[in-house]
């Protein structure tokens, strides 16, 4: 797989990389889980308050759907650089390592990795890897200080502030049987991100406590 690096230099996708760009007058959850079964990634366009019902509907179905990691990408954004400065949402559960391990080569090319993990007053700093994958650069730990303050606001904030190109993080969902119900951070950051987002959905019954 190509590194990072590639998709910042290249107005078109590396040759040993395929895209495929789906049209359907079909289901379209249908559409999007069948062909996402053999994805590295899926990338969609971030859900606004002008799509209509399918592209609704094919954005969540990518999310909650296909257990792929989904990169999330604004309308609006301008590639000035991709994974070079790399933020990740970060929480020590199986969770959040299950999107690490999905976003391993996009590691490569990075030249900072910080990781912003949400902290109650009085909690533990969460334990946390040193590197990850090939990546040469030295991970960089900013504890952001909840207080009844909600993570997904502090995280985005603190990803801007330090010029980040791409935020890692696991999407949690309440549970299997209640897809429309996304946890409180998700939700936020897909709403407001001004950044590539990579995801990972993970079902549970309550999310961590961010």
């Amino acid at each position: 797989m190509p590194s990072a690096a590639d998709a910042r230099t290249a107005d078109s996708p590396p040759s040993n990389v395929s895209t495929a760009r789906l049209a359907t007058t079909a289901d379209v959850s249908t559409a999007v889980v069948k062909p996402a079964s053999r994805a590295d990634f899926i990338v969609v366009a971030q859900p606004g308050p002008q799509d209509n019902d399918a592209t609704r509907q094919a954005f969540r179905s990518a999310l909650r759907d296909t257990e792929r990691p989904v990169l999330m990408v604004p309308k609006d954004w301008s590639v000035v650089s991709f994974g070079q400065r790399i933020a990740i949402a970060w929480h020590d559960d199986i969770w959040t390592t299950q999107a690490m391990i999905s976003a391993l080569p996009l590691f490569a090319g990075a030249a900072e990795v910080h990781l912003l993990a949400g902290v109650r007053p009085e909690a533990p700093n969460p334990l946390h890897p040193d590197r990850f994958g090939n990546c040469e650069a030295s991970v960089k730990v900013h504890i952001l200080n909840l207080d009844y303050v909600p993570f997904g606001g502090l995280l985005l904030s603190r990803a801007q502030e330090l010029k980040a190109d791409l935020l890692i993080m696991a999407s949690y969902v309440h549970s299997p049987f209640s897809h429309s119900v996304l946890a409180g951070a998700t939700r936020y950051v897909i709403t407001h991100a001004a950044l590539p987002v990579l995801m990972r959905t993970s079902y549970m019954l309550s999310a961590p406590s961010h």
